[in-house]
C-alpha cells in the first residue's frame, strides 16, 4: 500500500484550523491510499491533541504523530509580518526531524484540500528536485530578488504547500545552510521561511500546477498574466477548480467579515472535528473591509516602492512596541 507522506506545524492558536485542513485532505484522498501525518509544535495543549487525534478515523489507513520542537532553535530568527508565529520555520528542521522520511507534503494550516493529493504524489515521486511549490505573481517578488542573494530573473514560489525531498535536503545540508542564510540576511528576510526557502532552493524545484495552491491573489485574478512558469489559463483553472485553496489572504474564514467566497468551505469540514458548532458573523463589517482596502495599498507599496514599504513597517513596529 503506497503511503503518503504530510506535515503540518502549529500553536493552539491554530489548532482548530489545522484540523480543519487535516479533515478536507483526509476526506478526498484515495480509500487505497495511506496517509501519515506528522504535527510539529511547541505547546499544544491536551485537549487539542485529543481533539487531533480523533481525526484518524475519517480514513482508513492513517496515522498521526505528534513532533514536538524547542523555540529555543529558532532565537534570533526574523518574524517580519504580525500574522506569523515562530513555528513558521519548524518546516526548516524536518529533514533531521524525520531522517527515516525520504519525501513529505508540507501544508499550511489555512488551507482546505478539495482534491486526491495522491495524483500530485505520484509525479513528484518521480521527481529528483529538492522542491515542488506553486510560482507567485512577479509583481509580489522580482524586486527583492538581489537583496535575497538570489539571481534577477528566478521565479519564486509559494511556502504554503510544499513537496520536500527531504533526502536530498539532507545530501544538500540545508538546515546547516540555512541557519547561515538566516544570519546574513536576516535583515532582508520578509516572508520568514518561504525567503529561506526560495534563496536555497533556487534553480532546484519545479512548479506544482497552480491549482494546488489556489491563493487569494489566484480568485481575484489581478495578476493572471503575471507569472514566468504559468499561462492564462493555468489561472483560470486554478480559480474555477482548485485542488488546494490557501485562505493566505486577512481576515480569515474564521474571522468576522471575510471576504473570500470560497470560506464556507472552511465551515463544510469544520463539522467533521470536533470544534463543530463554531460559527462567526460573516456579515462585512466595516472595520474588517476597511483593512482589507489597506492591505492592498500596503501591498502595492511594497511591490512599487519597497523602500518606503520598509520605512512604514518599521514605524509601526515602534507603536506597536510603544502601546502594544
Amino acid at each position: 500500500m503506497q503511503t503518503i507522506q504530510v506535515a503540518f506545524a502549529s500553536d493552539n492558536n491554530y489548532a482548530q484550523h489545522m484540523a480543519v485542513s487535516i479533515v478536507s485532505l483526509l476526506k478526498n484522498v484515495d480509500d487505497s491510499i495511506a496517509v501519515h501525518i506528522y504535527i510539529l509544535y511547541e505547546d499544544l495543549e491536551k485537549r487539542h491533541i485529543d481533539n487531533l487525534k480523533k481525526l484518524i478515523g475519517l480514513h482508513e489507513n492513517t496515522e498521526i504523530e505528534f513532533v514536538k520542537l524547542s523555540l529555543d532553535d529558532f532565537s534570533g530568527y526574523p518574524l517580519h509580518t504580525e500574522w506569523h508565529s515562530i513555528a513558521t520555520y519548524f518546516r526548516l528542521k524536518l529533514p533531521s526531524l524525520l531522517p527515516h522520511i525520504d519525501r513529505i507534503a508540507y501544508l499550511d494550516s489555512d488551507i482546505i484540500v478539495c482534491g486526491d493529493i495522491s495524483n500530485v504524489w505520484k509525479s513528484f515521486m518521480a521527481d529528483n528536485v529538492m522542491l515542488q511549490a506553486v510560482e507567485e505573481p512577479t509583481p509580489l517578488y522580482a524586486h527583492r530578488l538581489e537583496s535575497l542573494g538570489m539571481k534577477v530573473g528566478s521565479p519564486y514560489f509559494n511556502g504554503g504547500v510544499l513537496f520536500l525531498n527531504l533526502k536530498k535536503m539532507r545530501e544538500k545540508c540545508f538546515e546547516d545552510n540555512a541557519v547561515s542564510y538566516i544570519q546574513q540576511y536576516n535583515r532582508y528576510i520578509q516572508f520568514q521561511d518561504q525567503d529561506v526557502l526560495n534563496a536555497l532552493c533556487e534553480g532546484d524545484w519545479k512548479p506544482l500546477p497552480l491549482n494546488w495552491n489556489s491563493f487569494f491573489f489566484v480568485l481575484e485574478g489581478i495578476y493572471k498574466d503575471k507569472y514566468r512558469l504559468y499561462k492564462r489559463q493555468d489561472v483560470l483553472n486554478a480559480k474555477s477548480k482548485p485542488a488546494i485553496i490557501h485562505f493566505n489572504q486577512h481576515p480569515k474564514p474564521w474571522a468576522e467579515g471575510c471576504i473570500d467566497p470560497r470560506r464556507m468551505e472552511y465551515f463544510k469540514y469544520l463539522e467533521y472535528t470536533p470544534y463543530k458548532g463554531f460559527t462567526v458573523n460573516q456579515a462585512k463589517s466595516i472595520c474588517p473591509v476597511l483593512k482589507a482596502y489597506f492591505s492592498k495599498i500596503i501591498l502595492q507599496i511594497n511591490i512599487y516602492c519597497p523602500s518606503l514599504y520598509v520605512l512604514l513597517r518599521s514605524f509601526k513596529r515602534r507603536i506597536v512596541k510603544a502601546h502594544g
